[in-house]
């Protein structure tokens, strides 16, 4: 069964910001294929919500790469799975 997915407010901002980057300094085609990356991976997440690693910091958070540039930390119990924030993989160490 899937998982009904929740996007916070602030990931739903760093997955628009990452687009938008993308389609101002490589193109459209980038920023689409980005997209259909992170649809992909949520996807998968939404049938195997442990597939990822968890956050050795954040109880009951899981971290998935999603490129090798960007990640989402996540939570979820039976029925959803909550993204919570979208990091850069060049900055953080969650």
């Amino acid at each position: 069964m899937r998982l009904k997915v929740f996007w916070s407010e602030e990931a739903e901002t760093g997955i628009t910001d990452i687009t938008n980057y993308l389609r101002s300094e490589w193109s459209d085609k980038s920023a689409e294929k980005f997209l259909d990356i992170v649809d992909e991976k949520i996807s998968l997440l939404t049938l195997y919500p442990e597939m990822c690693e968890s956050s050795p910091s954040k109880k009951g958070v899981r971290r998935c790469v999603i490129t090798k540039q960007v990640s989402v930390l996540y939570s979820y119990n039976k029925e959803e799975l909550n993204i919570h924030t979208v990091i850069d993989n060049r900055k953080e160490n969650v």
